[in-house]
């Protein structure tokens, strides 16, 4: 059985700052997808992976689960046909979806 948690973590100083480091490369990370999204007009996933994984990973030094979790939030934001007409831009501190693959919580 799964579990969703909404948790307030209160990490030390070098972890905050690693975590926040980490938020500021995902998210500049879907600003560079969603500006090949938008100029190319390509909203599949599928292709997405196929056209930027490699140089996402290279390029931002993130996890492979990351790399998947960025596309999908770009291709989340471009969901709606009604979204596609303006370019996406993300936070530097928005939101990450940490999944079982990136983040879990053990007893």
């Amino acid at each position: 059985m799964l579990y969703t948690l909404k948790i307030r973590l209160y990490p030390p100083s070098k972890q905050t700052n690693q975590l926040l480091k980490t938020m500021e490369q995902f998210n500049d990370a879907c600003n560079l997808i969603s500006k090949f999204t938008f100029e190319n007009k390509i909203f599949s996933k599928a292709i997405l992976q196929r056209l930027c994984y490699y140089q996402i990973r290279n390029e931002f030094k993130l996890s492979s689960q990351m790399v998947i979790r960025v596309i999908a939030k770009v291709v989340e934001s471009y969901s709606d046909k009604n979204k596609r007409e303006n370019q996406h831009k993300f936070k530097p501190y928005g939101a990450i979806v940490y999944d079982d693959r990136i983040f879990s919580i053990r007893n």
